[in-house]
């Protein structure tokens, strides 16, 4: 069985270090399911080009499918979900905790092609939505 490429995004910049740590440990939870090879980000140090490369041009060009945790406002994560969904119409997951505040651009996009939104309780909840999620698409 093909192992399905997900890239993982989020808010690097203006996110706190406990939201980022969260996102870094689902990230090794998702890594330990048979059924996905997860593409890693390039994130902090580097130069803008070595970002750029790493994550558009290496993991978002090359992942079969997306998840983007958009708890907290990105450009990058932004572009990265412009580009996986809309430019290459591949499937992308959005997830924001409840309590979050998401970009009504972001939140009007559901339903759109290969795109879904959903809010979680606790991100610890985030597996079982892939996996509800997952269960929808075809490969």
């Amino acid at each position: 069985m093909k192992k399905v490429k997900l890239y993982v995004g989020c808010a690097l910049n203006n996110a706190p270090e406990d939201f980022k740590a969260n996102v870094f440990a689902l990230r090794s939870i998702i890594a330990k399911d048979p059924r996905f090879e997860v593409l890693e980000f390039f994130g902090s140090g580097g130069t803008s080009e070595d970002v750029y490369k790493k994550d558009i041009l290496e993991c978002v060009e090359n992942a079969d499918i997306m998840l983007a945790v958009c708890d907290f406002p990105s450009l990058g994560l932004g572009f990265e979900i412009a580009t996986h969904c809309k430019h290459h119409k591949r499937p992308l997951l959005a997830v924001a905790h409840t309590d979050s505040s998401v970009s009504r651009l972001i939140i009007g996009m559901y339903g759109e092609g290969p795109f879904t939104f959903k809010r979680y309780k606790n991100i610890s909840d985030v597996p079982r939505i892939i996996d509800e999620w997952i269960s929808t698409l075809s490969f």
